[in-house]
């Protein structure tokens, strides 16, 4: 008991996430290289406002989509670099992008670019309520002490909660049903409780395995929709059904809320 006291204390948790190349703009335009046949994300500070005005870049070429502050490139052939505008929705400000794409991935990868902007005093009330925003790993440590902490460390979640603002978001009858998130037979996924950080949003899911005669050993890739990080707890496997670990948690964080992220998956 006292050993598992300690592990819940320390709460060692495994995050996974998706490390981000970080550009600062500064007037100039930005080059962003797309492998053909892959994804690439590019993330900004606030939500855009992208329309394509240039007659070049066709959707035969390349498809985006806008999901907030992220856009989603997929190259479907090799072109060369093209110049689009991308608005930051709160500011108005532009930000110049000079894309293209080629086959040979080895001239280009598929990691996330996030653009920095450099700092503006005008624009400080914009980002007061975000600056105490929590971090990754205090999203998945409040998470997941909410569910597994003893009684006694409640609070501690309370702490955290005055630091940095964490907030429950309120899950509607239709998204507290069972949720297609996990590409793999016979796992049921519910979400219960969802939270937010400033623009930072963590959910957690119940998965459980319904095969009387199979283990399940889940993987990122088996996960649907695009999230900033994830982490399991207590296993990332599921033993058949009936037995002790037949069932564990996901935890995800996300822009917006999950079922906005499945909607665009």
């Amino acid at each position: 008991m006292k050993k598992l006291l300690i592990t819940i204390l320390m709460l060692c948790i495994t995050i996974t996430t998706f490390a981000a190349q970080q550009v600062i703009w500064n007037k100039v335009p930005i080059k962003f290289t797309i492998p053909v046949g892959k994804e690439r994300m590019l993330t900004f500070a606030q939500k855009v406002i992208f329309n394509n005005t240039n007659p070049q870049l066709t959707t035969d070429k390349v498809s985006i989509l806008n999901d907030n502050g992220t856009l989603y490139f997929t190259a479907k052939k090799a072109f060369k670099p093209l110049r689009i505008v991308v608005n930051l929705q709160l500011s108005g400000q532009a930000v110049l992008l000079d894309i293209n794409a080629v086959k040979n991935s080895q001239n280009a990868d598929d990691t996330p670019m996030k653009i920095i902007l450099p700092h503006d005093k005008s624009l400080d009330h914009l980002h007061l309520a975000t600056v105490r925003q929590a971090n990754y790993l205090t999203l998945m440590r409040y998470a997941i002490q909410y569910f597994f902490a003893p009684a006694n460390l409640a609070a501690n979640n309370d702490n955290i909660t005055k630091i940095t603002k964490i907030t429950k978001v309120s899950l509607s009858k239709q998204n507290r049903g069972e949720t297609i998130l996990i590409k793999q037979y016979n796992i049921i996924v519910q979400p219960l409780a969802a939270w937010r950080s400033g623009d930072l949003y963590i959910t957690a899911f119940l998965l459980k395995n319904t095969c009387y005669s199979c283990t399940k050993q889940i993987k990122l890739a088996d996960i649907i929709g695009h999230w900033l990080a994830a982490s399991f707890y207590p296993t990332d496997y599921l033993t058949a059904s009936g037995l002790a670990h037949s069932h564990t948690m996901l935890f995800l964080i996300s822009y917006t809320p999950f079922n906005e992220v499945l909607k665009n998956a």
